[in-house]
């Protein structure tokens, strides 16, 4: 979460740890908020350009794109903007989406990675609502569907992960930390990591690489409604 702004200086703590990073074989992706998609779109490019130009685009392998809805078409065609934008200016960067929630198929062809789910182990083992998308439910897309579970106990690893391969989800991201006391479930390391990265090891899976490096056809007639940007899509 760098500083894009217009404005931004490089930060010399992230030119360190982009270079350990690269040096470990890691990918880094740029965290870009859209406010569910009411961000001019304007705003969000420069801040991708921004990321690139100070941080440098063999450093920069993809974008983050948080708070993301797809629950109408212009917030859908908002992210197939950004998704083709992407593609076409910035060649093989790889796009990940967040709505934190299930997606509409509409919307799944408009990033490598949607995060289907954003929550709390209780809600995840005990109260977890079925994915309604065709998108979601093949295992097919296991490789482009990512679930986050936090306040997770350590004994419940595996009862998790079990869960994330029923659930079609190749990506995994499970953490004991919680939104106690700061609000922030990730900024502390998951207790027992070396037992979660053995259990997730043992799988002896790994998923597809989810980056199609290409644009995707986009939905007909529809219009992104801003104060910054009116884009129609044409083609089908």
């Amino acid at each position: 979460m760098a500083d894009g702004s217009p404005n931004a200086k490089l930060d010399p703590g992230y030119v360190r740890l982009l270079k350990k990073n690269a040096e470990l074989g890691f990918k880094t992706i740029a965290y870009i908020r859209t406010v569910h998609q009411t961000r001019p779109i304007a705003e969000v490019k420069a801040v991708m350009a921004k990321f690139i130009e100070l941080y440098g685009t063999d450093k920069i392998h993809g974008f983050y794109f948080d708070e993301i809805s797809s629950r109408n078409n212009g917030a859908t065609a908002y992210m197939a903007e950004l998704y083709n934008y992407t593609k076409s200016t910035y060649g093989n960067k790889l796009v990940v989406a967040n709505p934190g929630t299930h997606i509409t198929d509409a919307i799944a062809p408009y990033a490598d990675i949607f995060m289907t789910n954003e929550g709390t182990a209780d809600e995840y083992i005990n109260n977890y609502k079925t994915a309604y998308s065709a998108f979601e439910k093949d295992p097919a897309n296991s490789h482009r569907i990512f679930h986050t579970i936090y306040d997770a106990k350590a004994g419940d690893y595996q009862k998790i992960i079990n869960l994330s391969r029923q659930r079609n989800a190749g990506w995994v991201f499970i953490t004991t930390d919680s939104t106690i006391p700061d609000g922030r479930p990730y900024n502390d390391l998951a207790a027992n990591f070396p037992t979660l990265v053995d259990n997730v090891n043992n799988l002896n899976r790994r998923p597809f690489d989810p980056n199609r490096n290409t644009t995707q056809p986009l939905l007909t007639g529809v219009i992104i409604a801003s104060a910054d940007v009116k884009t129609t899509i044409t083609a089908k």
